[in-house]
Parts: C-alpha cells; structure tokens; sequence
C-alpha cells in the first residue's frame, strides 16, 4: 500500500514500515512521528526509515532523470521536476522490507 500521510490517532493491529525520503515534499512526516510515538503505547512494530537526500518517488526507476531527460518520446512522469530516483536508496529499501517480511512473517 502507499500512503502519503500516516494515520497518528489509528491504533494499528498489525506491523508497519514506512520508507521514506527527507526531501519528500509530498508526504506529511509529522503524522508518522506522531504515529511512531502513539504505536509504542500499543507494543506494535512500526519504524519509520527516512533516506537522506531522497524524494518520494525515490524506488521508482522512471523518475532517473538522467533517462527520463534524454527521451523525447514521452512526457516525463507527474512531479517529475521535484523528484528523483535514488538507486542506493532504493537498493536499500529492498533489503529493508524483506528483513521487516521475514522478521513478521518468516519469507
């Protein structure tokens, strides 16, 4: 699922890792530290990973601009101009969400 706001006053009943980028102009992280904070009163597992540098759109491949730029075939995708794809953090993010699977769910 993607959200581009957390739910703070929601007590969740099941674990949730949020990825994000600290350049992220589209998502809300004051709602996700006040759900941090609200999940531990509740013992549930939520963490929240911010990538220095990265944008929200930081695991999508069709925001390179390198690639994108050089195309003149397509238009470049919505909020192109303020995003970016950050491959470290991408490559991050993948290892991220499968320990967090493993951890909850043992894949």
């Amino acid at each position: 699922m993607v959200i581009s706001v957390c739910i703070a006053d929601m007590a969740l009943q099941v674990p949730l890792l949020v990825l994000a980028g600290d350049k992220d102009d589209i998502m809300s992280f004051v709602s996700c530290k006040t759900a941090l904070k609200e999940a531990s009163k509740h013992e549930n597992d939520i963490s929240l990973i911010v990538y220095s540098g990265a944008t929200h759109f930081f695991d999508n491949p069709n925001y390179r601009k390198d690639i994108v730029t050089a195309s003149t075939k397509s238009s470049p995708p919505v909020y192109f101009s303020t995003n970016h794809y950050d491959r470290a953090a991408h490559e991050d993010s993948i290892i991220k969400v499968r320990d967090f699977l493993k951890k909850h769910i043992g894949r």
